[in-house]
């Protein structure tokens, strides 16, 4: 059972981005998430796709409070560098995972402990959104729309104007506006 007086939201940066692809933002042990807890992680990288991605990381918390059987969904131009040039009015967009989201490593992640509830909201959203993903947009809906929509779905407070914030900008703000 989860504690009630327990936070349910952790903010972490790595020291370095692009220092070694294995490294990933620190998640301290603490007791925010324990063991078999659910979780939605919503992390920020930095390019080389102009001004970095939001994306978000699921599933259940593991011994070593990494996420087991870690699933991540986030929303990306189709064509990649050649969707970001001409996503001014809209491109296909893809909801598979994003090879740079491996190989560079999150610089900023705002971890949110879910009930089991809103855990099977994320899920039915995310499998929606993989079903009929929108167009990818600069300034219609972007990967931060999604990662706000994702938020919204399990009743996180969203900055105004998300889909216009820097990628790292949009996770701090989630996390500033959701500390109780």
């Amino acid at each position: 059972m989860l504690r009630k007086d327990a936070p349910s939201y952790m903010l972490a940066f790595a020291d370095d981005a692009l220092a070694d692809p294995a490294l990933e933002a620190p998640v301290e042990d603490d007791e925010i998430a324990r063991p078999g807890d659910f979780v939605v992680e919503f992390r920020a990288r930095t390019g080389p796709d102009i001004v970095g991605h939001t994306f978000i990381a699921y599933g259940r918390v593991a011994e070593d409070n990494t996420i087991a059987d870690e699933m991540t969904a986030g929303l990306y131009p189709k064509d990649n560098i050649g969707g970001f040039v001409f996503g001014i009015t809209g491109t296909e967009s893809t909801m598979t995972a994003v090879p740079l989201d491996e190989l560079i490593p999150p610089s900023i992640v705002f971890r949110h402990r879910l009930t089991s509830d809103e855990y099977a909201r994320l899920l039915a959203a995310i499998e929606a959104a993989r079903a009929d993903p929108p167009d990818w947009s600069w300034v219609g809906y972007n990967c931060n729309s999604f990662v706000a929509d994702m938020a919204r779905v399990v009743d996180l407070k969203v900055p105004a104007g998300a889909t216009f914030l820097a990628p790292m900008l949009l996770v701090s703000e989630l996390k500033r506006l959701n500390s109780d």
